[in-house]
């Protein structure tokens, strides 16, 4: 355990030496005293038979200090030791979004003293779940949702697990038991990490950042997941991070320490979506349902004590939410947040300003030029945590900080749509397979000649999804070496191989199995349980709790999706190539119908140019940077410079080289 040196004052707080542990603590203990407003949570703790309780209180203060930006509010930390068993310590920083009272402070323990929870999340049902324990004889001392979380747990032990909506990270302290359980919701909204070294049976932490600083051994690069991410941009796989025998606990996961011995057991999610599909139901009526559970989950959404902001594309997702918070609460004071730094950006604006003409809202639009993004590429970096795959998420990085600067806490987000409704191109090659398999021909080649007509999509990008899905293990080792923007000279496939790693996409074929039929459904299931859309969320939970906004996500509701996966798949997909086909229904006469008829979406995105402008110095930061075991530097130097002479930069592969560099670089790990 990486404990710092100290010297213990008569104010009873600690000087630690060291150098940037000392400033970042520092800087924890003046923002907290200063924070006036509410944050964003982050939980941390320790499971270890060390009894020295200085040094573990100051290492796990120190490591919340890391996390004072997801909650300025207030720090809490506890402590507990089993007979003869491990030690446990527990600790969070608050946000106070619901019950903003002294009576909602974490670290919480039950009436009895038998249970101690920390936690970071919001459980969006918690008003029905807390008149469910009232009727049991349950004696509330607090209105938010973390007591009711913990009477959840008192009443209905792990079971309670499948009555939660919403997003939640916490860890449960069983005195009873000796035992200390870690969760995670359903869809991986909320983040969870942990770690295992030789003198810690456990240690978790919201974010990377601290969890590393209670480990003493200097951190290396997991090669497979580097060499995924190279090859094809795609992380946030399952458990494993870009640091190894550092994991992710996984969404819906259930972690549980036995204190006396020290073994850890892990159960798979309590809930996981059925793809089996309804007979007898109309369209008609499966669109007035979809509308009914969007709306509910939107309304639950709302419950908040403080200010609540929406960002705003101008595409389908972004708008539901937003006119589905006036149609649930038409009173409510809509706050509305666009971005646009380009011209490619700037064609979201009139569509973002449909949506507020026709709520009657104003719309704040953030237009960041090319050098801000490089002063905060950095910071950005080092917010995310791990590295990421292209520029676009600077905007929604951009945007949580703007919400923040007008008085924003809790920013309601569109994300999930794609991965629920059938959205992006429209998971051409699993409709396809889907199809083909089920002998349905004539039906395959008019979707496919439908398909290709919209906009940014063609019969040869249609051909290969559909090769990809069919085959999808001989794709992945075949496009991260010969595919242009993914090829890369100087890899060392061999080293690669010798440590079980490989340089391609990662295979989906385990997730297909099984779903003859019903191949854009399994996709859809595994995206929002297992790959693609944690990458997403991962983004978003950084972004907003680097500036200490929460970020809901209503489209991720078990209920909903539950229903949706149980839609005929061309109701999702349409036979006529359109995207989301059901969600489109179901907000008729809510979203303009403008923005529900168009195919031109483009989102929050970056800018190419950005990334091309700064050619030179990403280079230079790339030749300084620590060497990677598997990858031949020099090599990938000369193809980069090679490739800007001729003026055939792959910005996104040039990113995706530049940003693991220099992650590596800022937070010391070692790469060989």
């Amino acid at each position: 355990m990486r404990f710092p040196t100290e010297n213990r004052h008569s104010n009873g707080n600690a000087r630690l030496h060291g150098g940037h542990v000392a400033g970042v603590y520092g800087s924890a203990l003046r923002l907290r005293r200063r924070a006036k407003e509410v944050g964003v949570c982050g939980i941390a703790g320790l499971v270890t038979f060390d009894r020295n309780s200085d040094r573990i209180s100051v290492a796990l203060e120190t490591a919340l200090g890391l996390l004072i930006h997801r909650g300025p509010d207030s720090l809490g930390m506890t402590s507990w030791a089993s007979d003869g068993g491990a030690r446990v310590d527990l600790g969070m920083t608050r946000l106070a979004v619901l019950d903003l009272s002294e009576a909602a402070k974490q670290p919480m323990s039950s009436s009895d003293g038998r249970y101690t929870i920390v936690y970071n999340g919001e459980i969006t049902n918690f008003r029905e779940l807390r008149s469910d324990l009232v009727a049991g004889g349950y004696a509330f001392r607090s209105s938010g949702d973390t007591e009711v979380l913990l009477g959840s747990w008192e009443a209905w032990g792990i079971e309670c697990l499948a009555k939660l909506e919403g997003m939640y990270a916490f860890a449960i302290l069983d005195r009873h038991e000796k035992a200390l359980t870690l969760c995670r919701d359903s869809f991986g909204i909320k983040p969870l990490y942990y770690r295992q070294t030789e003198d810690l049976k456990l240690a978790f932490a919201s974010e990377i950042s601290s969890l590393l600083y209670m480990a003493e051994d200097q951190p290396k690069l997991n090669w497979a997941v580097a060499a995924h991410f190279l090859a094809s941009g795609i992380c946030d796989m399952a458990e494993e991070t870009f640091i190894e025998g550092l994991f992710a606990v996984r969404p819906g996961e259930v972690l549980r320490v036995c204190l006396q011995s020290g073994d850890i057991s892990h159960d798979r999610p309590s809930w996981f979506p059925a793809i089996d599909t309804q007979r007898g139901l109309s369209r008609t009526e499966a669109a007035q349902e979809v509308r009914s559970l969007v709306l509910a989950s939107v309304e639950r959404n709302l419950r908040a004590d403080v200010p609540i902001g929406i960002p705003l594309s101008g595409g389908l997702d972004s708008s539901t939410i937003a006119c589905s918070v006036r149609a649930v609460a038409p009173e409510y004071p809509l706050r509305l947040f666009t971005f646009a730094p380009s011209q490619v950006s700037a064609q979201e604006i009139p569509w973002a300003s449909a949506v507020a003409d026709h709520l009657h809202t104003d719309l704040h639009v953030i237009r960041p030029a090319h050098h801000e993004f490089l002063a905060d590429t950095d910071r950005l970096i080092r917010a995310q945590g791990e590295p990421f795959g292209s520029t676009s998420i600077y905007a929604q990085f951009r945007v949580f900080q703007t919400m923040r600067e007008q008085g924003i806490v809790v920013s309601l987000d569109g994300q999930g749509a794609d991965e629920v409704f059938g959205g992006y191109h429209g998971y051409p090659g699993h409709r396809m397979r889907s199809l083909l398999e089920t002998k349905r021909w004539g039906e395959s080649l008019r979707f496919m000649n439908h398909w290709r007509q919209f906009p940014d999509r063609s019969l040869p990008k249609g051909v290969f999804h559909t090769g990809a899905a069919l085959a999808p293990q001989l794709f992945g080792r075949l496009g991260g070496r010969i595919l242009p923007g993914f090829a890369l000279p100087g890899v060392d496939y061999r080293a690669l191989g010798e440590r079980g790693a490989f340089w391609a996409w990662p295979s989906t074929q385990d997730d297909m199995s099984g779903a003859e039929g019903a191949r854009v459904k399994t996709e859809l299931r595994a995206s929002l349980t297992t790959r693609g859309l944690q990458a997403l969320l991962r983004h978003a939970d950084r972004n907003s709790m680097h500036f200490s906004v929460e970020n809901r996500v209503p489209f991720l509701d078990k209920s909903l999706v539950d229903y949706t996966l149980s839609l005929p798949e061309n109701w999702l997909v349409g036979d006529d190539g359109t995207t989301k086909s059901i969600l489109r229904d179901a907000v008729r006469s809510l979203v303009p119908d403008s923005v529900i008829r168009r195919r031109d979406k483009v989102g929050f995105e970056g800018d190419e140019h950005w990334i091309q402008a700064q050619h030179t110095t990403m280079v230079r930061s790339i030749r300084d940077a620590p060497d990677i075991g598997f990858l031949d530097k020099r090599k990938v130097l000369e193809k980069l410079e090679s490739s800007s002479r001729r003026g055939r930069v792959s910005a996104n592969q040039l990113w995706r080289i530049f940003n693991l560099y220099r992650w590596m670089e800022l937070l010391g790990v070692q790469g060989t």
